[in-house]
């Protein structure tokens, strides 16, 4: 079943460079509020998710951007700093508890 993903993004030109990372696949953007963006899209297999949150960590730590990256139970949070500094994973189930 293909993973639902939304990925935050931060002005225009941030958005627009992610989406010129991803890997062949369809996407669409979303305006949450002024200069905030979100970028919706599937992956359809667990090969394409991973190279997609590989994509995604690059990127922000390319653009020195944090984000979030969102899937069906977990929140993925990418620093966007080029201390190595790996992403952080946090189950929505627990951070609702």
């Amino acid at each position: 079943m293909p993973e639902q993903i939304r990925i935050e993004s931060g002005d225009r030109w941030d958005t627009l460079e992610l989406v010129e990372r991803l890997p062949g696949c369809r996407w669409y953007l979303v305006e949450r509020r002024a200069g905030a963006w979100d970028v919706h899209l599937e992956a359809q297999s667990p090969a394409l998710l991973a190279e997609l949150l590989e994509v995604a960590e690059g990127w922000a730590r390319d653009r020195h951007v944090e984000s979030v990256v969102h899937l069906s139970q977990t929140d993925i949070h990418l620093p966007g700093r080029r201390d190595g500094a790996s992403r952080q994973a946090q189950s929505t189930t627990a951070a609702a508890a």
